[in-house]
Parts: structure tokens; sequence; C-alpha cells
């Protein structure tokens, strides 16, 4: 699979998936720090990635229908005040 991982996440986490054999590129190596959610999301579609964040706002399904990209995966860490 091939995944994208939000600016809120570390660098090593990206790696971690590359060792395990798949394809995971940053959003800071694209240059896309502070860019828009929707944008964001169209990279992804685009790109064919899923998206892995800690960013609440794309976890709203209204705003981006599970239907309409190839992946999103929202964690929610414990203790964290959004």
């Amino acid at each position: 699979m091939d995944f994208k991982f939000d600016e809120n996440l570390p660098a090593e986490a990206a790696g971690l998936f590359r060792e395990a054999g798949h394809d995971a590129s940053r959003v800071l190596d694209q240059n896309l720090k502070g860019c828009g959610d929707g944008a964001l999301a169209d990279v992804c579609t685009t790109e064919g990635r899923t998206l892995i964040t800690l960013d609440v706002d794309l976890a709203d399904i209204t705003a981006h229908p599970p239907n309409a990209r190839p992946g999103l995966s929202y964690f929610a860490l414990s203790g964290r005040t959004y």
C-alpha cells in the first residue's frame, strides 16, 4: 500500500512503514506544510495514497466522505487535547 504521513507525525513513522515494505511519503518532503485539508486530501487521491494523520478535522466524514478517497487513517492519542 501507499501512504502519506501528515506533518503532525514524526519522520520515523514513515520510516517504519518503509521498513515494512510500503511506499510512504511525507507531507513535509513534498513542501505541503500548512496545506489545507481539502487540498491535502486531493493530493492523496491523485497519488492513490492513504493519509495517516492526527488531524481531527480530517476525521469528519461529512467533509471527507470515505468513498471519495483511497483511504484516510486518523489516530487519536490518549491524553492529547484538541
